[in-house]
């Protein structure tokens, strides 16, 4: 086996996650049905592919740092870059 493929229990790992986070999607668009003024704010401006790609990314490097392909400080340098994206992208309140 190549040194960078992952074992089966890694893989094992990254799909439970990858499951995972398709339950939450599920769930949180299941609990917001019927509330259609959050939904549009949801799905409008591209706010869902930036949760989509946030929580991906997130997921992505929790994966690689739990089966030791990325080190605690690459890791954390993403996750603070991530950070900063979607606390950059708050708006502003106009005084």
């Amino acid at each position: 086996m190549p040194q960078n493929a992952l074992g089966t229990n890694e893989l094992y790992l990254v799909v439970a996650l990858i499951g995972c986070f398709a339950l939450c999607w599920g769930i949180l668009f299941l609990s917001l049905r019927g509330r259609d003024e959050i939904m549009k704010v949801l799905l409008s401006e591209g706010n869902l592919l930036r949760m989509i790609a946030v929580g991906f990314i997130i997921a992505s490097v929790g994966t690689l740092c739990l089966v030791g392909k990325l080190s605690g400080e690459v890791a954390s340098a993403i996750l603070s870059g991530v950070a900063g994206y979607v606390l950059g992208g708050i708006p502003k309140k106009s005084d």
